[in-house]
C-alpha cells in the first residue's frame, strides 16, 4: 500500500501547528512613571540682572556707601555679608551671580505676598521686583493688595500715594538726590497702569501690542 500520500498530508498538518510559523503579534510599549523625563523650565534671571544694575549702578570693589556707624562693607549691586569687607573685589562675574542668588531669594516672599506675580508679563514683573529690592512696593500693604486682586489701575495711584515720592518732588528731595527715586517710583507706576490698560483692552475685545522688555515704555494699545 502506498502511504506517502497520507505522509504527505500529516506533514502537511504538522507543518501548520509549528511554533516556527506562529503569527508574531508586537505588543504595544508599556510606559511607566520611570520612563518619562519630566521637562522642567529654567526661568531667566538676566531681565532683573540688567534692570537693577542698570539702576542700581554696580561697584566691584567693597565700599561704604554712608558714614552711619557700623555700616557695612559693600559691593556689586548692594550685597553685603559674610566675605566683603575693606579691599574685597569682585569681578562681574561674580556681581551678577550674587546679584542672582539675591533675586532667587527674594522671588519666594514674592510670590506669596503677590501670588499672580507669575501671571504677570515680565515688563512688569521686571520693574515691579526692582521696586521691591528698595523697598518701594515691598513697604505699600496697599499696592501689594491691589495687585494681587487684579485691580493694576488703582494699584498705579496707589503706588504713588507715598511720602518718599512726594518728597522726591520738592526742591529739598532734589537736593538730597531724591530726583532718581522718584523716576522710579513714576516708572513703575506706569508699568502697573500700562498692564491695566491691556487687560481692560483685553476683557473688551481690543487688541494688545506688546514690545519686549527693553522697550516696555513704549508699549501701546492699538
Amino acid at each position: 500500500m502506498d502511504f506517502s500520500g497520507l505522509k504527505g498530508l500529516l506533514g502537511f498538518g504538522k507543518k501548520q501547528i509549528t511554533p516556527q510559523e506562529t503569527e508574531v503579534v508586537e505588543e504595544e510599549a508599556i510606559i511607566t512613571p520611570d520612563s518619562v523625563v519630566e521637562e522642567t523650565t529654567v526661568e531667566d534671571y538676566t531681565p532683573y540682572i540688567d534692570h537693577l544694575i542698570e539702576k542700581e549702578g554696580i561697584r566691584y570693589e567693597a565700599y561704604k556707601p554712608t558714614t552711619k556707624e557700623n555700616e557695612p562693607w559693600t559691593i556689586g549691586v548692594g550685597a553685603t555679608g559674610e566675605g566683603i569687607a575693606e579691599g574685597t573685589v569682585w569681578t562681574p562675574e561674580e556681581v551678577r551671580t550674587r546679584l542672582q542668588t539675591d533675586i532667587v531669594e527674594r522671588l519666594p516672599e514674592i510670590r506669596r505676598q503677590i501670588p499672580n506675580f507669575d501671571s504677570l508679563p515680565i515688563e512688569l514683573k521686571v520693574p515691579l521686583l526692582g521696586s521691591w529690592f528698595r523697598g518701594g512696593v515691598s513697604g505699600s500693604p496697599k499696592t501689594k493688595e491691589l495687585i494681587a486682586e487684579g485691580n493694576f489701575t488703582e494699584a498705579a495711584k496707589e503706588f504713588l500715594r507715598n511720602k518718599e515720592y512726594e518728597e522726591s518732588k520738592t526742591e529739598e528731595g532734589r537736593a538730597k538726590g531724591m530726583r532718581g527715586i522718584g523716576l522710579r517710583m513714576e516708572e513703575f507706576s506706569e508699568a502697573l497702569r500700562r498692564h491695566g490698560e491691556n487687560v481692560q483692552s483685553n476683557a473688551t475685545g481690543g487688541m494688545v501690542m506688546r514690545n519686549p522688555y527693553n522697550n516696555y515704555n513704549k508699549q501701546r494699545i492699538i
